[in-house]
């Protein structure tokens, strides 16, 4: 009965080395547990002495070293096996968005795939791009959401405060926020609408110039993985050679600074700025807008012969004063337009 007791005590040894350390473990322990209830207990018997507890303590030492690399072994193919199937899939992704630039697209179109695909192949809940204004604001370019609409293409990002977008601005290097936890920060209450709790940004480097700035969040509590700013650094680097394309360039930057002209007379307007103040902002972004060595707001008068200049911009001295009247003839710019 005492052997029979010892024999399940033995086994549920080897169970619990089993469940809680491998198989790899188990295997050799109960090899040695059953030669050694084998010795001791069942007849013939064997004695106990020292140099039979050094040869069994020796074979059990050998037996734990071959579990434990036999195990760790395993443990480093499953690891390279986990690792080959990431970048197998990020390679599919960046594939599939290096053909889509090659195609030569829409901006807008390189832009959502872009963001698609990374915040698809990093598990994450939102992804977006966003270019940079020269007036030092920001606009969205592009975006995913997994949950709903993401940030509409279009809107406006300050700079100022503490967030990924304006850390990137600011150091032209990746920036992350493992918590959005800032209140009175515009870009943070708007993470918050998204679900956003972690952030990641990288710049996006046009030229050696700083561009934009892509990033992608994650509404989990947990930070993001060390390594997900040089992921994404792949996918900024496929948006810098579409943006570098010399076609998709000159309308992106085209658009972007149309776009700011507007919103900066829009501004004026909308503070009640005095109308020649207005007409001069005018002359002075279509001028600089459109590459221009002047330009010109002018009212026709009543005589229809003649326009009145109310306002006028150039880099350089000009006869184009407000206030003066020119002369038009039926061939010219103004008698066209009229």
């Amino acid at each position: 009965m005492p052997a029979v007791l010892l024999g399940l005590l033995l086994l549920l040894a080897v169970l619990a080395i089993a469940r809680y350390a491998g198989i790899l473990y188990a295997l050799p322990v109960g090899v040695v547990t059953i030669l050694a209830f084998d010795w001791y207990f069942l007849p013939p018997l064997r004695a106990l002495n020292a140099a039979t507890v050094l040869v069994l303590g020796l074979f059990l030492g050998v037996a734990v070293i071959v579990g434990a690399v036999a195990t760790q072994a395993d443990r480093r193919a499953a690891g390279s096996e986990q690792a080959r199937g990431v970048l197998a899939h990020e390679q599919a992704a960046l594939r599939r968005v290096a053909t889509l630039v090659a195609r030569r697209p829409s901006p807008a179109e390189v832009f959502a795939a872009v963001t698609e695909e990374a915040g698809k192949l990093l598990h994450l809940d939102n992804a977006h791009l966003i270019v940079f204004e020269r007036d030092e604001t920001a606009t969205v370019a592009g975006g995913w959401n997994l949950r709903g609409e993401p940030a509409p293409v279009g809107m406006r990002v300050p700079l100022d405060g503490d967030n990924v977008v304006g850390r990137v601005f600011r150091t032209q290097q990746p920036g992350r926020i493992d918590s959005y936890g800032q209140k009175g920060d515009p870009v943070a209450e708007y993470a918050h609408f998204l679900g956003v709790r972690a952030a990641v940004g990288a710049p996006v480097l046009v030229g050696g110039r700083l561009w934009g700035v892509m990033t992608v969040g994650s509404s989990r509590p947990e930070p993001l993985p060390a390594d997900t700013e040089t992921r994404i650094g792949a996918f900024t680097e496929l948006v810098a050679t579409a943006i570098a394309n010399s076609d998709a360039r000159t309308e992106i930057e085209r658009l972007a600074q149309e776009q700011a002209a507007l919103r900066r007379v829009a501004t004026l307007v909308a503070r009640g700025a005095e109308t020649g103040e207005v007409f001069a902002a005018v002359a002075r972004e279509v001028a600089e807008v459109m590459h221009l060595p002047i330009a010109a707001v002018m009212r026709y008068e009543e005589d229809s012969e003649t326009t009145t200049v109310i306002a006028a911009w150039s880099d350089r001295p000009h006869p184009f004063q407000s206030g003066t009247r020119w002369p038009f003839h039926g061939s010219g710019l103004a008698a066209r337009v009229r």
